[in-house]
């Protein structure tokens, strides 16, 4: 009965750490705290229950792990911010004392609770990824995004045209991928040797979890995948070659290997097609330069665990491609360069060598001929194919969430750990040494000094998270002040009510956080409000060479035009390189000047051959005299040589002269030409409502264009154009602007998760979306003011505000 008990424990306890607490770790303060409470009270009990057992396991990854761990605190003490890397060390150290308690279940006979635990867990990821899926193609709407389904406009689109890129329930697809990809093989491994029903289920469970990892979209997953099966036939061939078997055998092997590499360089070739890839390989190829940089700066003990992304912001190139989002290299190995120096990869190698030398010794040990031998062969061959296309996509990628590395942990310890034959006096006296015994209470003693340090900072960010004044976060600043978060957000409170002190303060701050970018836009804010333009520029420059898209860079160009502080072609090309975030010009800000509409008409100009439709939407709004020429440069093309854009051109044009068949028809063509776009669709939705307001196909295609994804069309307010009754109206309307969205990647990033949401000051806000973007809004307050309701309205207009320069 303990034993049925505790096996119940330990599953709940994988289920929560891995799928709960430690997937959705920085969505709120109370999974933060939950998870740091069920590991350290684990790893506690854990090491307890070493100690009373003989201490740490005999067995050649512990040295390995026990190094691995003292550099670990070591680089984190010297880093660049000891504060929040220590509490970053904090997760590997738990990996690593997991991975010792997982070796001493196994060598006691409990390796099947592991593999037990571990294919629940991959049941539970396959049936939400596949859920997933369903949702994402019929709109069951139970993941974000999946209210509409692909089902539902077969009758324009037969197939999807887009991937599914599911990524529930890990929350990040390339995550999942790397999830169900070792998982499959060692289902199918399992699969091979196991009776009759239970050999269906793995062989159903291998199934769903490819499935899945195929609809994740990732290259990464795919690698894995092919690496490990192809490190499986190999193992194979290996292994034929050793009983002699005979040449026939092998040649249908090496032919088996080579169908599936065949099979993943095609897969990864059409995946890598898109044009989306093209920039993720570019931001690979620059996290990887940047890894190295910052290894060559730091090269003994690296910049701290964890602290990559934050190093990253400063090492990287200005200007160049990059998201603020990640916080790893996207190479396990050159991340753990970049973060605990040569002396970290060095004790990675010796992890792998000891991986290796543990994993041949098992392999030389298996014997077909005794019961259960070629069972227990396969099963290891699957662990360690999973284990091998793990390391494999770890080259493209870095994986640190809970899920995952325990996932790792618990292929190592398949491949490396076996039952120990207690009959052994020399294994029996190791296990009562005593270095071993204090050496698991002296482990414990140190995750309960953590669990203490982990509960006083979580305590303090979940008061934090609900401060609503500077006075309480001064006050929660001193309760944790080595972390710089809390002095950050003193600094930008301050600055907002008018500290005379306030540029002190930013100073300090941007001192300790040199790449808070936000920081520095609010400084140049203060600096510009005194009149010290200067400065201002100086601010503003630093802020742009962090993020280009943060909106320092129009405003350099703005006070540096008003100023005359820079030539006018070098100001043209800062309002340019704005533009180049997918930040179109429809504001007014955009036709103050002579340096920004010159600005606007370079834009537009190179947009023309190939971009008509967004040269028109553009010049619509500040200089529609220029439509005619673009219409007539679109309608002088042959039929054949006509663009998506000269083609949507075409047709909106027509929809001004009346022409509703005609721009159909243009309509119709921009979709087949550029499949992808959701804006042609919701075109196609307007003028289908001109000819006929019922007509089904109406909501067709807006649901294609939802699908699709639309960036200059409304939906909504195509919707609210056709809606039954008022109040639909008003609440398609209400919904019909894009949504405001701060940028928390730079303190989630650096500080281990936290998010704040720091926001620019009113004279440093970015140019508003513009008229065409907002018009809903504007139909929205006068719905509001024809009804009487005039606070209604004054609410929808102090919204607009908000949104408009």
């Amino acid at each position: 009965m303990m034993r049925r008990l505790t096996r119940i424990a330990f599953i709940l306890l994988a289920f929560m750490v891995a799928l709960i607490t430690g997937t959705y770790y920085t969505q709120a303060p109370l999974i933060r705290t939950a998870h740091h409470l069920l590991v350290n009270g684990a790893l506690i009990i854990g090491m307890i229950w070493l100690w009373r057992r003989g201490g740490l396991p005999r067995h050649p990854l512990t040295l390995p792990t026990l190094a691995a761990i003292g550099v670990w605190l070591l680089a984190s003490a010297l880093a660049i911010d000891p504060r929040v890397s220590l509490e970053n060390a904090w997760f590997p150290i738990a990996h690593a004392l997991i991975a010792l308690i997982l070796i001493a279940l196994v060598q006691r006979g409990r390796a099947t609770l592991i593999v037990e635990t571990q294919f629940m867990l991959a049941v539970v990821v396959a049936l939400f990824g596949l859920v997933h899926l369903g949702s994402w193609y019929f709109g069951w709407g139970i993941a974000p995004s999946t209210d509409v389904g692909w089902a539902e406009v077969t009758a324009l689109a037969p197939l999807p045209i887009i991937a599914p890129q599911v990524y529930m329930p890990l929350g990040v697809s390339t995550w999942l991928a790397a999830y169900t990809a070792p998982l499959a093989l060692l289902a199918f491994a399992y699969g091979m040797v196991g009776r009759r029903g239970v050999r269906v289920g793995f062989f159903v469970l291998a199934g769903m979890l490819t499935i899945v990892l195929l609809a994740t979209g990732s290259r990464g997953g795919l690698i894995a995948l092919a690496v490990g099966a192809v490190a499986w036939v190999g193992l194979q061939i290996a292994r034929t070659t050793r009983v002699g078997g005979d040449a026939q055998a092998r040649r249908v092997w090496i032919g088996v290997g080579a169908a599936i590499a065949a099979v993943a360089v095609v897969g990864v070739l059409v995946i890598g097609r898109n044009v989306e890839r093209f920039t993720g390989d570019a931001l690979r190829l620059n996290l990887w330069r940047g890894a190295i940089a910052i290894g060559a700066d730091r090269p003994i003990l690296g910049v701290g665990v964890g602290m990559f992304g934050r190093a990253y912001r400063e090492a990287r190139e200005p200007y160049g491609v990059h998201d603020n989002r990640l916080g790893t290299a996207h190479n396990a190995y050159l991340n753990t360069f970049a973060e605990t120096g040569l002396i970290g990869l060095g004790v990675m190698l010796l992890g792998g060598a000891a991986i290796v030398i543990a994993g041949w010794r098992r392999w030389r040990a298996f014997d077909d001929s005794q019961p259960g031998g070629r069972a227990a062969r396969l099963r290891w061959m699957g662990a360690a194919a999973a284990l091998i296309g793990f390391g494999a996509q770890s080259m493209v990628d870095t994986f640190i969430s809970p899920p995952l590395a325990l996932l790792t942990v618990a292929l190592v310890v398949l491949v490396t750990a076996d039952t120990l034959k207690h009959d052994n006096p020399s294994l029996n006296r190791a296990w009562r040494d005593r270095a071993a015994r204090w050496g698991a209470m002296a482990l414990a003693g140190g995750v309960g000094a953590a669990a203490i340090g982990l509960w006083a900072s979580d305590s303090a960010y979940a008061d934090f998270r609900e401060a609503g004044s500077l006075a309480e976060v001064e006050a929660i600043a001193a309760r944790d002040p080595q972390l710089d978060l809390y002095t950050l957000q003193i600094a930008d409170l301050r600055g907002r009510a008018g500290d005379p002190d306030a540029d002190t303060r930013y100073a300090d701050a941007l001192e300790r956080a040199p790449t808070w970018d936000m920081g520095w836009i609010n400084r140049a804010a203060l600096a510009e409000a005194r009149g010290d333009d200067a400065s201002a520029l100086d601010y503003l420059d630093r802020a742009r060479a962090i993020d280009r898209f943060n909106g320092a860079t129009v405003h350099w160009a703005r006070i540096a035009e008003s100023t005359v502080t820079a030539d006018d072609q070098t100001i043209i090309a800062a309002y340019f390189l704005y533009f180049d975030g997918a930040n179109l010009p429809f504001s007014t800000f955009w036709w103050e000047t002579p340096l920004r509409r010159a600005a606007v008409e370079a834009l537009t100009d190179g947009w023309l051959p190939a971009n008509a439709d967004l040269a028109y939407r553009v010049l619509r709004v500040h200089d529609p005299d220029r439509l005619n020429q673009i219409v007539g440069m679109a309608t002088a093309k042959p039929e054949a040589a006509r663009s998506a854009g000269d083609w949507w051109v075409i047709g909106e044009d027509s929809m001004q002269t009346g022409d509703i068949p005609g721009a159909m028809i243009a309509f119709t063509e921009a979709m087949r030409l550029d499949r992808r776009n959701g804006d042609y669709a919701a075109a196609r939705a307007r003028a289908r409502i001109v000819t006929d307001p019922t007509d089904p196909l109406i909501e067709v295609d807006l649901k294609l264009a939802e699908l699709l994804g639309t960036r200059y069309e409304s939906v909504n307010a195509i919707r609210a154009s056709i809606a039954p009754d008022e109040e639909s109206r008003r609440r398609l309307l209400a919904n019909a602007v894009p949504p405001l969205v701060i940028d928390q990647n730079f303190e989630g990033v650096s500080y281990g998760g936290r998010v704040v949401g720091f926001t620019p000051f009113e004279s440093m806000r970015e140019p508003g979306l513009g008229a065409p973007l907002l018009q809903p809004w504007v139909d929205l307050a006068a719905s509001y003011e024809s009804a009487g309701d005039m606070e209604a309205a004054a609410g929808v207009r102090r919204a607009i505000a908000g949104r408009v320069r």
